[in-house]
Parts: C-alpha cells; sequence; structure tokens
C-alpha cells in the first residue's frame, strides 16, 4: 500500500477534491530541455531562430510573433495530442490546444534556446465522475520538449559542422578561480573569468547564478552598485532560490543588503518582510531580508484544506518538493492572485498546492506597530511511502 507524507513548513496537510478543467491559464512548463536556463546549442541565434519557427510551422502552430530576440515566437492553439495513453478520453471530454512563446537568447558564437508552452481548454462535455482531469500539464511538457528536440534535430541536419563539442575548464574550475582572483583584488582577471561561465555552454542554471552573482561582486568592489544589483538580478534570474546573502555579508554587509533586496523584490514582486525555507525542511522558516529580521514575529500557518495527492502522478512514482510563494495580509490571508509556484518536480502538483495556499489561515507577521504585509516562501514536500 502507497502512503502519502506531504510536508509544508509548521502544518501537515491532507486530501483534497480533483480540479477540473482550468479557469483561465493554465501552469506553464518552461524550458522543457534545459531547465531554467535554457537548452544550449552550438549555432547561432539567426540559425536556431530559423529552425525554431521550420519547426513551428511544421508541427501546426499559427505564428503570431515574429521571431526577435527580445519577443521570440508566439503562437496560437496547435489542436494535437501526444499519442499516450489516457489521451483518448481527454479528446472527448475537452478540446485542448497548446500555446507556445520560444525565443533565443545570443551566447558569443552560440546559443540558449527557451521554450515555454501553456495548455489551453474548453470544457466541451461534462466529464464522468472520478475522471482523471488533469492533463492539460501533459500536453504542456510534451510540447516543449517535442519542439526543442526538433530544433536540435533540424539544426544538426541543416548544419552539421555547428556541432560543437564544449572545451574548457568545467565551469565550478573556472568559478574557483575567479572567487581566488576577487580575493587578491584582480578585479579585470575576475571578470574576464566570470564572464566565461555566464557564457558558457557547460554551465548549468547554479553555476550562471553563481558566475553572476561574483560579477556583481566584482561590480561592487569598482564602485559601481547600479551594475552590481544588475549583475545579482541576473544571477536570480538563473536561480530566484540561491541562498548567498549570510556569504555576501562575510564579504561586505552592504553586498549582502543590494542582495537581499533584489531577492526579495524576484521573490515576492515588491519589497516587503520576507520569510523562507527553500533550501531546507525547517520547520521554522529563516528571515530572507532585514525587514523579516527586524519583525517580532513571521506569519505561521494556523489551519488549511486537504491537499489531495494527484492521483496520475502518484501511480507514475512522481514524486518531489513544490517550492511557493504568498503575499500574506495583515488578517492572514494571502492576497488574491499572489500565491505562486516558484519551482515543482511536476506543474500537476501546482493547482493543489496554490489552492492550499489561498484558502489557508495565517497567523499575520507582526512589528512593533503591529500585524504587517508580509511574503513567504513555501516548500510542499510530495512523498510516496511503500
Amino acid at each position: 500500500m502507497i502512503g502519502v507524507l506531504l510536508f509544508l513548513f509548521i502544518l501537515g496537510i491532507g486530501a483534497a477534491a480533483a480540479q477540473q478543467c482550468t479557469a483561465g491559464d493554465a501552469d506553464t512548463i518552461p524550458n522543457a530541455s534545459g531547465g531554467p536556463a535554457g537548452m544550449a546549442l552550438g549555432w547561432s541565434p539567426r540559425q536556431v531562430r530559423t529552425a525554431l519557427r521550420d519547426v513551428l510551422r511544421r508541427l501546426h502552430y499559427d505564428l503570431l510573433g515574429g521571431g526577435s530576440d527580445s519577443a521570440g515566437f508566439l503562437t496560437e492553439p496547435s489542436y494535437r495530442f501526444p499519442e499516450e495513453p489516457g489521451v483518448e478520453a481527454f479528446r472527448r471530454y475537452k478540446h485542448p490546444g497548446t500555446i507556445v512563446r520560444a525565443y533565443v537568447r545570443s551566447e558569443a558564437d552560440s546559443s540558449r534556446l527557451f521554450v515555454l508552452a501553456r495548455a489551453v481548454c474548453r470544457v466541451a462535455e461534462p466529464p464522468p465522475a472520478g475522471y482523471p482531469v488533469p492533463v492539460e500539464s501533459s500536453l504542456e511538457l510534451f510540447a516543449a520538449q517535442e519542439i526543442a528536440f526538433d530544433v536540435f534535430q533540424e539544426l544538426r541536419s541543416r548544419h552539421p559542422r555547428r556541432l560543437l563539442v564544449p572545451r574548457g575548464p568545467p565551469p565550478a574550475q573556472v568559478l574557483g578561480d575567479a572567487r581566488s582572483q576577487i580575493l587578491a583584488r584582480n578585479l579585470d582577471s575576475a571578470s574576464t573569468l566570470l564572464r566565461a561561465v555566464t557564457t558558457s555552454s557547460l554551465a548549468d542554471s547554479s553555476e550562471l547564478a553563481e558566475g553572476f552573482m561574483w560579477l556583481g561582486v566584482v561590480s561592487f568592489y569598482k564602485g559601481t552598485d547600479s551594475a552590481t544589483s544588475a549583475a545579482f538580478r541576473d544571477a536570480l534570474r538563473n536561480e530566484p532560490l540561491l541562498i548567498m546573502g549570510p556569504r555576501l555579508a562575510r564579504l561586505d554587509s552592504s553586498l549582502a543588503t543590494i542582495w537581499e533586496k533584489e531577492q526579495t523584490v524576484t521573490l515576492c514582486g515588491e519589497s516587503l518582510p520576507a520569510w523562507g525555507s527553500p533550501a531546507g525542511s525547517a520547520v521554522s522558516a529563516p528571515a530572507i531580508n532585514a525587514d523579516a529580521r527586524a519583525a517580532l514575529r513571521p506569519p505561521e500557518i494556523l489551519s488549511g484544506p486537504p491537499v489531495q495527492y494527484p492521483d496520475y502522478l502518484r501511480s507514475a512514482y512522481v514524486q518531489g518538493r513544490v517550492i511557493v510563494r504568498a503575499i500574506i495580509d495583515t488578517n492572514g490571508h494571502a492576497e488574491k492572485g499572489s500565491a505562486r509556484v516558484l519551482r515543482t518536480p511536476h506543474a500537476g502538483f501546482n493547482a493543489v498546492v496554490v489552492e492550499y495556499m489561498e484558502k489557508a489561515q495565517f497567523r499575520a507577521a507582526t512589528s512593533s506597530a503591529g500585524p504587517v504585509r508580509s511574503c513567504v516562501i513555501v516548500p510542499v514536500d510530495f512523498t510516496i511511502k511503500r
């Protein structure tokens, strides 16, 4: 018998009703091949954009965008279905489609491809009782992965000599060398090494984030705080949950202040006292910024509805941690629309976690002046026990 253990910091949670066809935008599966940093490719942006346009057309997507560096391609829904078990019933009870946004980012003589898919649906007729509905996430993942794979194959076919084998030392080694140069105050040498990391097709999202973070440190030591903030924002775009405040504080408290400010805005959308436990499973969530550390008490979950482990994910033994954020008002409720998933092992978990945050009752954060609005980052673990 399979047991389900869900961990939510401060409170344990249980079961809820299955979600039907989503109202409004469905969850988005970003960058299905390559993670948050996109898919590193050894071809020029122009070559990738041409292949991407042709692949989207071949897959019968209606193109709305022109493929610029900033906007990328936008498509209208493509009413196509993955050939997998269970989709036949989905065809009967829904009329789904997938909207795709894809763009290419230049990196020296190579590029990165980003593919984001959003499923939409209209209910054709009411599904039978107990019908497992959350197929939108499967359509999104299928579309994003298929497009990324087909673009890669198209490029290999058209430009076989551009298939580059990455060379050079691993990014982790280069980051270590850059840190040594920073400590020795050889800032230009450190900057050169860090630029190599941030444009490397070998670097993963965490290494890209750390590279940009150290570029921010270099800019700080050169006396350009605006460049420091910009570099920190680039780091957080690659890894918004990167914990660097304490490490930067050991170098200079002003560095930690700049980082915490940028991270709070990235995670919460505005400057608020913020708490979160994205990296561990501690029951008490640590303060993310100085405003939170100055508060008398962080927000605390008092009660909430049960949360259901989606049956199709449990059957497939899909498990992992969802990270969600919400803005908590002075009455202890998540502000409407503020619950947002920051990281997830599968988009099928997102809806039940967001629903929980929207309906949970919190004890509001307090300062010396009384209850205050706050931001909270919550980890939710979906674990299957055998």
